[in-house]
């Protein structure tokens, strides 16, 4: 089940993202023409991505505990920590993109 599950969000994770509308875009609580921005559809872009990454490597687990029989006790946890980990890498990257309301956001010395 977890695989029909996972493969289902990884096709329509990276589905989104080659049609060109990544599913991030609906989860944005800002003005449109914030969204509209090149930068925040970057930013978004990216994030797609690094969703599209987690759920390839939670079924990519899941297909080894199911088809070697193998017992890892939550798949899915590592998947989520890779994606994590990856998220506040993207984060620190883009910290220097401008902000919402046009000024540039920086990081602490």
């Amino acid at each position: 089940m977890n695989v029909i599950v996972l493969g289902g969000n990884l096709v329509i994770a990276l589905g989104s993202v080659l049609v060109g509308k990544p599913f991030t875009r609906y989860y944005v609580a800002r003005p449109s023409a914030v969204v509209e921005q090149p930068q925040f559809k970057c930013a978004l872009n990216a994030i797609a991505w690094l969703w599209v990454f987690a759920f390839a490597v939670m079924l990519a687990l899941q297909l080894v505990q199911t088809l070697l029989g193998l017992t890892i006790q939550s798949s899915a946890g590592l998947g989520l920590m890779i994606a994590q980990i990856a998220v506040l890498v993207l984060t620190f990257l883009l910290s220097d993109v401008p902000s919402a309301s046009g000024g540039r956001r920086t990081t602490a010395p």
